[in-house]
């Protein structure tokens, strides 16, 4: 379904307001790439589907002005005045994975590309899954991972830095196998040999990271607690030991 709007809740799960609304002109939304939230400016930053631009909208719900922008996949506004890129790498060529660029536009770090190819079929494939989460903030700071990378950077200053490394040792995907690379064998090749690959998406906490793997073709996710300072983890399971998840306690 489209995201058209953005709908704001208090703690207790009551609706308060809608933000935004449907369309194509000056303060309109056609589609919802990515939410940005910046607490302290008490302000939301829009990146959409169809305009070159990101749309400020205060939390009363006014909108306050819209900044032309590159056309990247994922753009996420911190603190600062900041942006984060986050460019799939699906056409073989793109320099980066990820950048922080200012909102004057200048370049202050990067994370490079390190896979390219050369793809001269005419079309792209990319492989996306709902469940997967780039980005997550953490004590006043954005961290983020690509589906197929292997580290979590975090922004510090002006700079990327690596934070995590997530090992899947036989389960990561090889990178000449994504779907992407016209060498791969196309979709029909990729549903085969991606069966026993997984990707994850990370979250952190104080003591705890949250790990979510996920399979590029059996959707099954498996949800993993690593304890930092014990350096163990455990996967959630349920009652009957199945693969189990974290019960939210606003809709259960």
């Amino acid at each position: 379904n489209n995201i058209e709007y953005i709908l704001q809740f208090d703690r207790t799960g009551k609706f308060i307001k809608q933000i935004g609304k449907h369309g194509r002109g000056p303060g309109e939304i056609g589609l919802i790439r990515i939410l940005s939230v910046l607490d302290k400016q008490k302000q939301l930053v829009v990146q959409t589907n169809w305009a070159r631009k990101l749309y400020y909208f205060s939390y009363d719900g006014d909108f306050l002005k819209s900044e032309p922008i590159k056309d990247v996949r994922r753009i996420k506004a911190i603190p600062g005045e900041r942006l984060v890129y986050f460019d799939g790498c699906v056409y073989g060529h793109e320099d980066y994975m990820f950048a922080l660029v200012n909102t004057e536009g200048d370049t202050l770090d990067v994370v490079n590309n390190h896979f390219k190819w050369e793809n001269e079929t005419g079309f792209v494939g990319t492989m996306s899954y709902h469940l997967f989460v780039p980005f997550y903030f953490y004590n006043n700071a954005i961290s983020f991972k690509s589906m197929h990378n292997d580290t979590v950077y975090n922004v510090a200053g002006d700079s990327i830095r690596p934070e995590y490394l997530v090992d899947l040792g036989k389960y990561q995907l090889p990178q000449e196998d994504r779907i992407e690379v016209p060498s791969s064998g196309g979709f029909e090749g990729f549903a085969e040999r991606s069966k026993a690959y997984r990707f994850c998406s990370v979250f952190e906490a104080d003591e705890r990271l949250f790990i979510a793997s996920s399979g590029y073709q059996d959707r099954i996710q498996y949800n993993m607690i690593y304890d930092r300072p014990g350096a163990t983890g455990r996967l959630l399971v349920d009652n009957q030991n199945e693969f189990g998840s974290i019960i939210n306690d606003i809709d259960g």
